[in-house]
């Protein structure tokens, strides 16, 4: 009796391992891709013959990729979670005596025998030149409570059978987001950069209202699935899935098309040790999922008809304006500083100067285009007045404003379309802080340039900041040569503003100066 227990005890042990002793430690598994796709696994291209993929058998989870050129990648995670039939062969020896506990190694368990990686989607389209520069505007993340959801599947047969655990609900204190997040702006940067979309040669020369627009996206709404292969083990792979708001804006940051997108990224392992955050399954899965956002916005039919570049734009048509001659006009750079104006609202400011005794003003439009904020303009003497926008011309960037004031000493605006290079040039204008007033800095035409849209710009390398917008480009008697409209910023670029020539105020703002010496 002695001899039959132990040699059923020392059976018990040889077979409680039967699958992790006897089962190979690779699996032959085959994944259907479409044609030229290329299989990596943990980044490296596996062995493959006669169409099956030669995985290792492990606990824990591999990371399938499959790439193909000019597609987006999918990923899946490979889990061995199958029982291998030797290792119910454990529990017919030793049902009753020895539970099969030894065998749980990693060659105890199958993947599937084969996964579909089929109907890969194309990544972003590479910007034509039929298509505007889209360049971010704003990158939120505003997530009430209600709106975050994260699921915890305790073992991956209950993910594939969609029960989770509650585990979340019961110890997880849910807070509101709202931030701008500088991660998801990186992301969606370097998309559209690639793709062309972002221009970064020439800026102040590509930017105009018919070859840009401005991409805002919201996130309002978050879920994560949170996977275990097994009981009991770490979490090994995650999935995200973001609802995110995206809005199209103009080259003035006015809204033209809204639409929410939902979608859902793919398998990503996680905790492994890596090099860097960006290679951890975490940030994978929110790249790809913004990613996976914009491309699918970026693809809507609507879309793709407000990015068209717009080559025949109807202007604006007016009715000539007459703007009566003054007894005094700007003669000096005094009397010039004394002529140019402060327009601000609490966002910020810009400038803009009179060309009327009784107070029409001349700026860019982009400075009071924000139809939903109030403005002051504030005289170089301190007094303050609300405006009325008279007409404006998006295209060029022009606005024509009035103040109720009268006997102001107004500029001259010359309708020349000569200009000499190197010739002498004032601007004035309210720098980056509103409270310096209205300053002089002097400068040269160094050149005239024609931008994407073929409109004509004088370059100069005045001193120009962004307050400057609007203000006046002039001679030292005080004759108006342009408007300020832009400049080039970076490091090491200094010295190079543009201005819209004081022809287009006559052209396309249809003025009728009385009596102006041209």
């Amino acid at each position: 009796m002695y001899k039959i227990i132990i040699t059923l005890l020392i059976t018990s042990f040889l077979f409680s391992g039967c699958a992790t002793i006897l089962n190979g430690k690779y699996q032959r598994v085959r994944i259907q891709t479409d044609k030229g796709a290329t299989i990596l696994v943990n980044g490296e291209e596996p062995k493959i013959k006669n169409g099956k993929v030669h995985v290792s058998r492990s606990k824990t989870p591999h990371q399938l990729t499959v790439t193909k050129e000019g597609y987006q990648d999918e990923n899946r995670v490979l889990i061995g979670y199958k029982r291998h039939p030797l290792y119910y062969l454990s529990w017919a020896f030793v049902f009753y005596i020895l539970p099969p506990a030894l065998d749980n190694g990693d060659k105890a368990f199958n993947f599937d025998k084969s996964y579909s990686v089929t109907k890969m989607k194309r990544e972003l389209y590479e910007k034509g030149s039929e298509l505007k520069d889209v360049r971010l505007n704003k990158v939120s993340v505003d997530l009430d409570k209600s709106v975050q959801n994260q699921k915890l599947f305790i073992k991956y047969r209950n993910y594939l059978k969609g029960v989770e655990s509650n585990y979340y609900d019961k110890y997880y204190e849910k807070e509101d987001i709202d931030v701008e997040n500088t991660v998801f702006s990186d992301i969606l940067n370097v998309t559209l950069h690639d793709k062309g979309f972002i221009n970064k040669e020439n800026k102040a020369l590509n930017n105009s209202y018919l070859n840009n627009a401005y991409l805002n996206a919201n996130l309002v709404a978050m879920e994560t699935e949170h996977v275990k292969s097994h009981y009991g083990s770490n979490v090994d792979f995650i999935t995200v899935k973001f609802k995110i708001e995206w809005e199209i804006l103009d080259y003035y940051k006015k809204p033209i098309y809204k639409r929410t997108i939902s979608t859902k990224s793919d398998q990503f392992v996680v905790g492994k040790v890596v090099d860097s955050p960006s290679e951890t399954g975490s940030f994978k899965a929110i790249n790809t999922t913004i990613e996976k956002s914009l491309v699918q916005f970026m693809n809507l039919k609507e879309v793709k008809e407000h990015l068209k570049v717009t080559t025949d734009i109807k202007e604006e048509s007016f009715a000539s304006l007459p703007i009566p001659s003054a007894p005094k006009y700007v003669s000096n750079m005094n009397q010039a500083v004394d002529a140019s104006v402060t327009i601000k609202n609490e966002n910020g400011h810009g400038s803009g100067f009179i060309i009327s005794e009784n107070g029409y003003i001349i700026t860019n439009y982009h400075v009071i285009s924000d139809s939903g904020k109030d403005y002051e303009v504030v005289l170089n003497d301190g007094r303050s007045f609300k405006h009325e926008i008279i007409r404006v011309d998006r295209v060029n960037d022009l606005a024509l404003i009035k103040i109720e004031a009268k006997d102001l000493v107004p500029f001259k605006v010359s309708n020349t379309k000569e200009h000499t290079i190197a010739q002498e040039v004032y601007v004035i204008g309210t720098p980056t802080a509103d409270d310096l007033n209205s300053t002089v800095s002097k400068g040269i035409i160094s050149g005239i340039r024609e931008n994407k849209s073929g409109q004509t710009l004088l370059q100069t390398d005045a001193s120009i900041n962004g307050g400057n917008s609007g203000g006046v480009i002039c001679t030292k008697q005080g004759m108006v040569l342009g408007v300020v409209s832009s400049k080039l910023s970076g490091l090491g670029i200094e010295g190079v503003a543009f201005g819209i020539p004081s022809h287009l105020i006559h052209e396309k703002l249809h003025l009728d100066f009385v009596e102006v010496d041209n």
